[in-house]
């Protein structure tokens, strides 16, 4: 069994409150890109993936390469 899989992050939902309230952004990779959601206002982003390490990212989604 191979388990050297690698994978490659592909979005972030992050979120930015508290337990109570609060709101949701994403950043999506699309064709080598990243773009960011913000409610209906979708632009491209300068969002760096080894940046992710914030108290704000709340789900990571990969996919293996």
């Amino acid at each position: 069994m191979n388990n050297n899989y690698v994978y490659k992050l592909v979005a972030v939902s992050q979120h930015i409150g508290s337990l109570h309230g609060g709101h949701y952004t994403a950043q999506c990779m699309r064709e080598n890109e990243w773009f960011t959601f913000n409610d209906r206002l979708v632009q491209k982003s300068n969002f760096v993936a080894n940046e992710i390490a914030s108290d704000k990212a709340y789900l990571l989604f990969y996919t293996r390469v």
